[in-house]
């Protein structure tokens, strides 16, 4: 006869449920009784619990997704642009650039030189950026001439 077990069809229910409204795993699994490991177990085992998990857990993400809509519609733009950028993509990508050149490359194009080497260095060569060495004692921005 199977072992009888502390995480029964009550504390799952009230597990889905503590999910549902938002609350993570090992928290939830906390709340009800048992180790996070247990509901791994149970998921492993009953495929029908496992999906309600899972269902519980898409649940949680639609109330978020209800906040950020209503965020989206009252004017907020951050939450337009993450809205927007998820939904569509392909349409609509963050294409910031400073003076057209991207983010990342023109903080890198800012850094002294002998950190941009150094860092160029470190990433194998693979550092955007970093241009040919510079004579030393040369400050940045000026070109040899």
């Amino acid at each position: 006869m199977p072992k009888p077990t502390k995480f029964t069809k009550k504390k799952k229910d009230a597990y889905l449920a503590l999910v549902r409204k938002g609350m993570r795993r090992g928290k939830a699994a906390d709340a009800v009784g048992v180790e996070r490991h247990t509901v791994t177990y149970h998921r492993g085992l009953d495929a029908d619990f496992a999906a309600a998990c899972e269902q519980a857990e898409l649940d949680a993400c639609e109330l978020v997704e209800d906040v950020l809509f209503q965020r989206t519609m009252a004017g907020n733009m951050t939450a337009i642009q993450v809205w927007l950028y998820n939904r569509n993509p392909d349409r609509w990508k963050d294409k910031r650039a400073i003076n057209g050149q991207d983010p990342v490359e023109a903080l890198i194009a800012r850094l002294p030189q002998p950190i941009r080497d150094a860092l160029g260095q470190v990433l194998g060569g693979g550092l955007s950026g970093t241009g040919p060495p510079r004579p030393s004692g040369q400050p940045d921005g000026e070109v040899p001439g």
